[in-house]
């Protein structure tokens, strides 16, 4: 995973480059000003490959959500990219002082992922998981 990088998504053309991967995905695209600060995109080689969003919260819970990889970058790229970008995105919320981190969720590859690969558990029903990963527990 070291040679991935990432930068922080605050400027007008990595929102519309977002804004294609949500869409390519059938994803409603969201206004600007309602994505965090924190909205991270990681790229390998020169090609962007993923992004995801950090949510503060005023107790010690942050949020996880709008995690969308561009569908167009070749896989032997994106292979990993996802993993870099929750490891990114976790340190975030450490650095800014919160305890556990969360996600909604609705498919069952991705909730799997999320369970077994980085440690959420689920509190939700069926259709729709919130699920929570602690930052501090391994």
């Amino acid at each position: 995973m070291k040679d991935f990088e990432y930068r922080w998504c605050l400027n007008e053309p990595d929102y519309h480059l977002v804004i294609k991967w949500l869409t390519s995905w059938k994803f409603e695209a969201l206004p600007r000003n309602m994505l965090s600060e924190y909205g991270a995109i990681v790229s390998k080689d020169g090609v962007d490959l993923c992004s995801g969003w950090l949510y503060q919260s005023d107790s010690k819970i942050a949020w996880i959500e709008w995690v969308v990889i561009n569908k167009e970058a070749p896989k032997n790229l994106r292979n990993g990219c996802v993993d870099f970008l929750y490891d990114t995105l976790f340190s975030k919320a450490k650095e800014l002082g919160f305890d556990v981190v969360m996600s909604f969720v609705k498919h069952g590859m991705f909730k799997d992922k999320l369970e077994t690969k980085y440690g959420f558990k689920p509190c939700g029903d069926n259709n729709m998981e919130l699920m929570f990963k602690s930052l501090w527990v391994q």
